[in-house]
């Protein structure tokens, strides 16, 4: 089992750690450490491994691998510095959730190495957006001032609640994955799973209740709807004489460049993972034949 991440220093290092047993079957584990690996695959440690020990087999995390994609894919504004850094301004926050009748939740930092912070961070900003709002009003420093026109907007709350449901099912896959007794086809059988619900969002009934949702939440907090992008005109050379639009109404844009975007962006890297392991599996199973076949010679 292998795994990489940086020390104090910023320098990169990898632990290795081996699990080997002996002709009675007695467990042992060897620990081997790195610095400055650099990257697992590619040129790094697990190429050189491998050219050592022809063998040998890689196999990447597969929540690793999913933590890369949901890093990827998700570019969201971050409140935690600016509210929860400060008692004071967490006080602020507090008080306006007791004061709509809510219990108080509090914003989570975001962590590229922590599986479920994403998920939780989205789930706090969807349900106390409004109160959000409301804190960083009434916070008088310049970098609320600066984050009130960002977040509101039409665009940041249909963002958050598709981020949101996206991340409602990479959660459950995520905590999945961290479990000690999950063998490698069960791994397969959930991300396959995982592929087949986010498959089943990609349809006009799913994109119209985010977007009647987050309509809704626009209402609520006196945001303007979405404005329409400046349109396009053909060259009347180009257009045979007729000057034509081509931009696309402004729902059609949320629905094909956000809404499928993410979706695809989603399946495209799940789908990668799946192939990774299908990959292993072949060559795992060519070994094994191999060295029953070996082993019938003796």
């Amino acid at each position: 089992m292998m795994d990489e991440t940086a020390d104090i220093s910023r320098h990169e290092q990898v632990s290795l750690v081996i699990q080997y047993t002996d002709d009675q079957f007695h467990v042992y584990k060897r620990f081997i450490g790195f610095e400055r690996a650099f990257s697992t695959t590619g040129n790094g440690v697990a190429a050189r491994l491998v050219q050592i020990v022809p063998t040998a087999l890689y196999v990447h995390c597969n929540g690793h691998i999913l933590n890369l994609c949901l890093i990827d894919v998700a570019q969201a504004v971050s409140l935690y510095n600016l509210i929860e850094a400060s008692a004071k301004r967490h006080k602020i926050f507090e008080e306006i959730q007791k004061d709509a009748g809510l219990a108080s939740l509090s914003l989570k930092q975001l962590c590229d190495t922590r599986w479920t912070c994403r998920h939780e961070s989205l789930k706090v900003i969807v349900s106390r957006y409004t109160e959000i709002i409301l804190a960083l009003e009434e916070i008088e420093v310049g970098d609320a001032f600066i984050m009130l026109p960002v977040i509101r907007t039409f665009d940041f709350i249909f963002h958050i609640h598709l981020m949101s449901e996206m991340f409602l099912l990479t959660n459950i896959l995520s905590k999945y994955l961290q479990k000690s007794d999950v063998s490698l086809i069960q791994a397969l059988v959930q991300v396959k799973a995982t592929v087949d619900s986010l498959e089943s969002l990609r349809n006009e009934n799913e994109f119209d209740r985010i977007w009647n949702t987050t309509v809704d939440l626009c209402d609520i907090n006196n945001i303007d709807g979405p404005c329409e992008r400046r349109k396009r005109k053909v060259s009347i050379r180009l257009g045979d004489g007729d000057v034509v639009s081509t931009a696309l109404a402004i729902k059609d844009s949320y629905r094909i460049n956000s809404f499928y975007a993410v979706l695809d962006f989603y399946g495209m890297n799940y789908e990668q993972l799946r192939t990774e392991q299908r990959m292993y599996n072949v060559t795992l199973g060519e070994k094994v034949q191999l060295t029953l076949t070996l082993l019938s010679l003796l």
